[in-house]
């Protein structure tokens, strides 16, 4: 791969994705060790290393080097979550999760999360169960049915049973997004129903322009149909009765 193509970002992005195979720019490399995929600083320090086939899949970085904080980000947003530091070389692992359907994935200390629960979701739960907020625990995802904070400790209790976890502790959770609202909802189009709705709203501005010109160019007539007859001293009188109530007409052969 040429090495004036690639930036750090889309290297970092292909390293994370497993398609980095001996990919490199003037800054880093990847290079693949039996099971796994190293990412190398140009000194030969290597930055990260991806196990890309673990279930589900992890990576460890190296913490407090001058990549750390580029490459946590572009692992957070590719759903790849901190979970402390591992056995090997102190190196920070994160692994892939898979947040539930319309759910927000969550990653923080465990008093974030007792706090979110004790504010917003522990008065929600109708007879103890709720389904607004899930833990994340025996690499499955569990409605959270209560939560204990006592000594600096947080008890999270599910159907799989209670976990403890120090105040510190990054735990993984999710949060129900808010469904939207009819008002709320947009409603979009492909260009060909733009174009077939443009279409349509011009045939109907010609058929409401041919309309009054019609109507201009071709007055009214007066309808022809038989007027009501009255007698008119025995004779048929042609003239409407009472055409204006304010001044009626008189017979026009002057008899009536």
């Amino acid at each position: 791969m040429n090495k004036n193509c690639i930036d750090d970002v889309t290297l970092i992005r292909l390293f994370i994705a497993g398609r980095a195979n001996f990919a490199a720019n003037g800054k880093l490399r990847v290079q693949s060790a039996l099971d796994t995929q190293q990412l190398l600083a140009r000194s030969g320090q290597i930055l990260a290393i991806a196990r890309p086939k673990a279930e589900p899949p992890e990576i460890g970085v190296r913490p407090q080097s001058s990549y750390t904080a580029l490459l946590d980000r572009t692992l957070r947003a590719h759903s790849f979550l901190p979970l402390g530091t591992g056995q090997s070389k102190g190196f920070a692992r994160y692994r892939y999760h898979l947040a539930p359907e319309g759910y927000q994935l969550r990653c923080a200390s465990a008093r974030d999360l007792w706090r979110e629960w004790w504010m917003r979701y522990r008065q929600k739960r109708p007879q103890g169960v709720q389904i607004d907020l899930l833990f994340f625990t025996q690499q499955k995802w569990y409605s959270i049915r209560d939560i204990v904070f006592s000594n600096s400790t947080l008890f999270v209790t599910t159907y799989r049973g209670e976990t403890a976890h120090q105040a510190t502790d990054l735990v993984v959770w999710a949060e129900k997004m808010p469904e939207e609202t009819a008002d709320e909802k947009t409603q979009f189009f492909t260009a060909a129903q733009v174009k077939a709705k443009a279409a349509q709203a011009h045939k109907s501005q010609q058929t409401r322009s041919l309309s009054q010109y019609q109507s201009r160019s071709h007055p009214r007539v007066p309808s022809t149909a038989a007027r009501p007859e009255r007698e008119c001293k025995g004779q048929p009188c042609r003239v409407p009765t009472k055409v204006n109530r304010r001044q009626p007409q008189r017979c026009s052969q002057g008899i009536c």
